[in-house]
């Protein structure tokens, strides 16, 4: 049994207990049951999917945005011209780079 297996059993669990409604026990056994079920390529071709495309560079530019927060107008402007360079170096990399290679890469480094 792995994490996802025994998160779906608990999301039951917890419906059953009347914490939280069946329809939203549904939806989240439906995801991790999906999850248990995968094996690591198949994470690879999800993240590949660029169905997370979007979520990654949220999250890109929100580290940018915490790293660059200031009330000096020059540093801010310097951090809107840095967010819309990586922004846009990461839609490059997302294209050439597949998951597999990109974890590869980061634990290299």
């Amino acid at each position: 049994m792995n994490g996802y297996k025994l998160t779906a059993d608990s999301y039951r669990k917890a419906a059953k207990e009347g914490k939280i409604t069946q329809e939203q026990a549904d939806k989240d056994c439906r995801i991790f049951d999906f999850l248990a079920e995968c094996d690591e390529g198949d994470f690879y071709r999800l993240f590949d999917s660029t169905a997370f495309n979007s979520i990654f560079k949220g999250y890109v530019q929100k580290i940018i945005d915490e790293l660059c927060e200031s009330d000096d107008d020059e540093q801010a402007e310097a951090a809107q011209k840095i967010r819309g360079a990586v922004i846009g170096k990461a839609s490059g990399v997302l294209d050439r780079m597949n998951a597999k290679e990109a974890e590869k890469y980061y634990m290299s480094h």
